[in-house]
């Protein structure tokens, strides 16, 4: 791994790089504690707090001089709603690898026309198997819209982009990530029966390994051998019967130009019906004052490129995306803010007609407690 790394874009280590250890300690942090260390470097250790707060970030940062940092996205997007010039924030910074959860197109152009001078790799891999695809990012110099990715894939390791039945996708299709190769893992211990779902003993396929690793993770090879990791399978949710993407919804949703960020997520009704949520960041503001957000004209744009089923049942404003103490979209936080959300806003019937009405949608709608001012 040592060799492997410093060959590729690790080779400019020495004794002056200084690496942040940025995300909590676990089984997949060996190659960010010891690369560091084994090519010299000095490895920089903040307090848990300090890695999940932006102001006290960018001040640790600066306070050690850190050259490299590894980042989730949901952390970076925050970074750059809160600082205009992000990059006059961190100057010492010269390389950053995003890791943790998908780096999505409109951040990645984000990154790398804002943090030109950066070196910017996008690390993905899983604890089951370690990172085994850096993709190193740059600017496409004849394209404002896109950008160039360089893939490289760990020595003695196989990414396979394959259909339900284990076959090969074509390029530029979407197909489910599995991994084969020294760095997997036996097993789950003591799961014998995940072991089994997820570390798949192939002997249909001659063009496969014997064993594969089931990510989860959807994928895409591009044309010129690059790979893209498209996000979780389990993004995708059924609704009255239809393949809902969650992510799409969101980017509909950030089309707006009052919104910053939009994190959807559902709640289950019954074992059938999901409702959408959708969690909402403004524009330069903690609330509705000095905006001229519009849950109405928000809806009325959502319709003309979503079909109803797809536009989320409830919006709801956040001040910020919570975040858990590794930097990553803290889901139950968000859960737990729907709930207080429900409680501080529903308004129970007045009179005998609206309690009427309230219990007819109860039934219907099989929930508890609606409000006279909810909205289906």
């Amino acid at each position: 791994m040592k060799k492997w790394s410093s060959l590729y874009f690790l080779s400019c280590r020495n004794a002056h790089e200084k690496d942040c250890l940025h995300t909590r300690l676990a089984v997949d942090s060996i190659g960010e504690i010891f690369l560091p260390l084994l090519n010299g470097s000095t490895l920089v250790i903040p307090p848990a707090k300090t890695a999940a707060d932006p102001e006290q970030l960018i001040s640790y940062i600066n306070k050690y001089s850190i050259t490299r940092i590894g980042i989730v996205p949901s952390l970076l997007r925050i970074l750059f709603e809160k600082y205009k010039n992000l990059n006059l924030e961190i100057p010492s910074i010269m390389h950053m690898e995003v890791s943790g959860e998908p780096f999505h197109y409109d951040l990645i152009k984000q990154t790398l026309n804002e943090l030109k001078k950066v070196k910017i790799i996008n690390r993905y891999g899983s604890t089951e198997a370690t990172s085994v695809i850096y993709n190193e990012l740059r600017i496409n110099p004849n394209s404002k819209e896109s950008f160039l990715i360089k893939t490289h894939v760990i020595d003695n390791t196989e990414i396979h982009i394959l259909d339900k039945y284990l076959n090969h996708v074509p390029k530029g299709l979407i197909g489910d990530v599995y991994i084969s190769g020294v760095p997997l893992a036996a097993g789950y211990l003591k799961s014998p029966d995940l072991t089994e779902e997820k570390f798949i003993n192939n002997f249909n396929n001659p063009l496969l390994p014997q064993k594969i690793y089931k990510t989860g993770d959807l994928g895409i090879f591009n044309q010129d051998g690059s790979i893209q990791i498209m996000g979780r399978k389990d993004n995708q949710i059924k609704i009255n019967g239809y393949r809902v993407e969650l992510r799409e919804i969101e980017l509909d949703i950030e089309r707006y130009s009052e919104i910053n960020q939009a994190i959807v997520t559902y709640d289950i009704i019954d074992d059938e019906q999901k409702k959408l949520i959708a969690f909402i960041t403004l524009k330069n503001v903690k609330n509705l004052s000095g905006t001229t957000y519009s849950e109405n004209i928000l809806r009325e744009l959502l319709s003309n490129s979503l079909p109803q089923y797809m536009i989320p049942t409830k919006f709801i404003i956040l001040d910020h995306i919570p975040l858990s103490n590794n930097g990553k979209i803290n889901y139950q936080a968000l859960k737990n803010s729907s709930n207080l959300v429900k409680k501080e806003y529903n308004i129970a019937p007045r009179n005998h007609r609206e309690y009427k009405i309230a219990k007819i949608w109860e039934e219907v709608l099989k929930i508890d407690k609606v409000g006279i001012f909810d909205d289906f």
